[in-house]
């Protein structure tokens, strides 16, 4: 008699093709424009009111100039004033590059900065605006740092930025839009009344000014967009996979999110945990998901690292054998990722379960990234060092005067300040750099609190967060307040992460445009705690008059308030001297402040408003070189008001501080030529041109001091000598002055006379 056997149970069917989450899969009701749900339930209406709402809030910022980063990015970046001819130079740099270039320096962050998308957008509006050819962009940038940009090219200059401006409105209109889309399709499906609030919180809050206000911070419109975008289009495919392009869309989003800041990092965490949260994933499925995303990830890796290092043919840090490897990366990428794309992309077998499907899925993958990480590695391996210099300034790195275990206490501390900025964004700031925030140590209560705040984010989110198999996805999830509670404060968290220095440092304490992307999870939240609160009042219409109420007065004052930072934002004059205010003891804040009082008192009329300008100036310049003692920048410019104010002996004093700590410091040269010029003007004009010979000399002496290879002051002080009648004196001097200058008809004429002169001839009279 035969063993009976027992039977095992086959595994459910899955049904891939079909989404699994229970939202709603009706056509969304159409309602005509005259019916109030038109513009608080559908998605058009309450896109115009958020894309109006953005455009009046942002609107006084079309007639501002260029602030804060906009010079370093925009202003006297050469690859944005070439238009189409700097594109490459865009996507094969440093961010930086130009400015480092300027400085006579080299790379001050290691793995650099690589964001270029804006970059890009910036040269593409350039080329329309007047793209300087290549070959003038030395000379533009040359005049710019040396004198400035004055008259016609600065009315240009102001121009420009004004379209910059309007275009970066335009931007932000259609960020907030599509992140409306993310809110109503992905987070609050089935409640588009709680996406509406919560975008209309993002769009009139306070702490994006920022943002949208300073034309440089562009990147971080366009990353939150990117990243949106990807988000939308990948939960698309899943709905679909019939639709492979939808796939493929989401892919090129996120390679854009990633040219525009490195936050996109934070999708291979965020998208696996929505489509966990919000369709009912298993934990396999969800990271099967994720899987082709993970090629943008390297593909990226690889553009930015070839970027900012040096040449490949001459970089003696990588090997000859890797190097070639490296150069057929580009073939091997196309054939191993494009192979895994493509069958990741054909439909799998439904009777398999979720974990085996994600190994099958897979293992095709494994060959690109085990390629992907070797060059990605070799690449990194064969970045320049940062130059030591920048790692003992305390501009790039904020906690170089911290002691024991105050850096990590102080960036536990700093955390909470983005909480504040959201809750009350009051009052604001362009800068928090050294030494605005103070140093805290573990027992400062700031610290404590921080610790209590965050980690009961992190608990809630644990606690939230749903409960399934590893393997087994739910036909049927509900999704609710805490599934959405959960998602938002992982997103805060997770972007909070990425700024805050705990994980990744930065080179700055904390900055405002830094929360732009964790405020999406913040403002997930309130728009849930709202309505859900006030459905509590009972009846709808209570619960919907609630709701209005308390939004007009908040997105009133948000928008009130919003509308009025952005008049600080209108250049470095107002911007700096509005904030000092607010962090008086930031260095950077007080350095700019006095630089425009500075440029300001060239514009005053009288020498009385003249010199108090330029004496508060250095009175400014006192204080911050009382924080921080090795600021180059106020060194310098505190020399400049000393030589404005026409003590030349401090202007001396002050240049020769920056020469000791930046000898290559490139408008060095230039201050120490107008200082020679002065002492060149006194010799002849006091001394010189009245006979007295001796005492033009010791003039020109001061002025060799400051630079002994000025050739002009050579020449001159041959030419007292040589009417003083001391022959030998002036030929040494003539002499140099040709050296210096070779081909210097005149100090060749001097060489002669001074010649004659000490073979006994009589020099002609009124020789200079």
């Amino acid at each position: 008699m035969a063993k009976k056997q027992q039977a095992t149970p086959a595994p459910a069917p899955r049904q891939p093709e079909k989404p699994i989450a229970e939202t709603p899969k009706e056509k969304a009701p159409e309602y005509k424009v005259s019916d109030p749900r038109f513009w608080f339930f559908g998605f058009k209406g309450q896109a115009i009111i958020l894309s109006l709402l953005a455009f009046v809030i942002y609107c006084n910022t079309f007639r501002h100039e260029f602030a804060h980063d906009d010079g370093i990015v925009i202003v006297k970046n050469e690859f944005v004033l070439e238009g189409f001819a700097g594109l490459k130079g865009i996507m094969t740099e440093d961010a930086y590059q130009s400015y480092y270039r300027q400085l006579n320096t080299t790379n001050q962050l290691k793995g650099g900065r690589f964001r270029p998308l804006s970059i890009l957008s910036f040269a593409v509006e350039q080329q329309f605006l007047g793209a300087v050819p290549v070959e003038g962009v030395d000379s533009v940038l040359k005049k710019q740092i040396s004198y400035g940009v004055s008259g016609p090219d600065q009315k240009q200059l102001i121009h420009n930025m004004q379209v910059r401006h309007v275009f970066n409105v335009l931007w932000y209109m259609l960020s907030v839009v599509v992140l409306l889309y993310f809110l109503r399709y992905i987070v609050f499906s089935g409640y588009p009344l709680i996406a509406f609030v919560a975008a209309l919180l993002f769009t009139a809050h306070p702490v994006h000014t920022e943002v949208v206000a300073n034309v440089k911070s562009r990147d971080e419109i366009m990353s939150l967009l990117f990243m949106c975008l990807t988000f939308i289009f990948a939960f698309k495919y899943e709905d679909n996979k019939r639709k492979p392009w939808l796939l493929a869309v989401a892919l090129f989003s996120y390679f854009l999110a990633f040219l525009s800041k490195e936050y996109a990092i934070t999708v291979l965490a965020l998208l696996p945990m929505a489509l966990y949260v919000f369709r009912g994933y298993s934990v396999y499925r969800s990271l099967t998901a994720i899987l082709p995303f993970f090629t943008m990830v390297f593909v990226y890796l690889v553009v930015r690292l070839r970027a900012i290092s040096p040449e490949l043919a001459t970089n003696e840090a990588i090997a000859e054998s890797s190097k070639t490897l490296i150069s057929s990366y580009w073939l091997l990428a196309i054939v191993l990722g494009g192979g895994a794309l493509y069958l990741f992309a054909k439909p799998a077998n439904t009777d398999k379960s979720d974990t085996s499907v994600f190994w099958s899925k897979m293992m095709p993958f494994l060959p690109f990234l085990l390629l992907s990480a070797a060059v990605v590695s070799v690449l990194y391996s064969g970045l320049p060092p940062v130059i030591e210099s920048a790692a003992q300034e305390v501009l790039n790195n904020p906690y170089l005067f911290a002691e024991g275990p105050q850096k990590l206490a102080t960036e536990i501390s700093s955390s909470l300040y983005y909480l504040k900025f959201l809750v009350f964004p009051h009052p604001l700031s362009a800068d928090y750099s050294y030494a605005q925030i103070p140093y805290k140590d573990f027992s400062h209560w700031s610290v404590s609190l921080s610790i209590l705040v965050h980690l009961g984010l992190l608990i809630l989110m644990f606690v939230f967060l749903p409960k399934r198999s590893l393997a087994a996805s739910q036909q049927k999830v509900t999704v609710g307040g805490k599934e959405i509670l959960c998602f938002a404060i992982a997103f805060y968290m997770l972007h909070l992460l990425m700024i805050n220095n705990l994980v990744f440092d930065i080179g700055a304490t904390l900055g405002e445009r830094l929360i732009y992307h964790s405020s999406v999870g913040f403002v997930i939240a309130a728009a849930w705690l709202l309505c859900k609160g006030a459905e509590r009042l009972g009846s709808v219409s209570a619960a919907n008059a609630a709701i209005a109420s308390v939004l007009v007065v908040v997105v009133g004052l948000m928008s009130f308030k919003t509308i009025d930072r952005n008049k600080a934002w209108k250049n470095d004059s107002t911007l700096f001297g509005t904030d000092i205010k607010t962090v008086p003891n930031s260095v950077l804040v007080n350095a700019n402040v006095a630089a425009s009082y500075i440029t300001l008192a060239d514009f005053e009329k009288t020498p009385e408003g003249k010199e108090k300008y330029l004496k508060d100036a250095i009175k400014i310049l006192d204080h911050t070189l009382g924080i921080h003692p090795r600021f180059v920048a106020a060194y310098l410019n505190r020399g400049i008001a000393w030589y404005k104010l026409g003590d030349i002996d401090k202007a001396v004093e002050n240049m020769n501080s920056v020469k000791k700590l930046y000898p290559t410091y490139p408008t060095l040269p230039g201050m120490y030529k107008l200082i020679c010029d002065h002492y060149l003007r006194v010799g002849w004009e006091q001394y010189g041109k009245l006979g007295r010979y001796a005492e033009a000399i010791e003039v020109y002496k001061k002025g060799l001091a400051v630079d002994p290879n000025n050739a002009d002051l050579w020449y001159n002080m041959g030419g007292a000598y040589y009417t003083d009648h001391k022959a030998a004196e002036a030929l040494a001097a003539f002499q140099r002055a040709l050296q210096l200058s070779p081909g210097n008809q005149q100090a060749q004429a001097g060489i002669n006379a001074a010649t004659q002169m000490l073979h006994g001839i009589q020099p002609p009279t009124g020789h200079k």
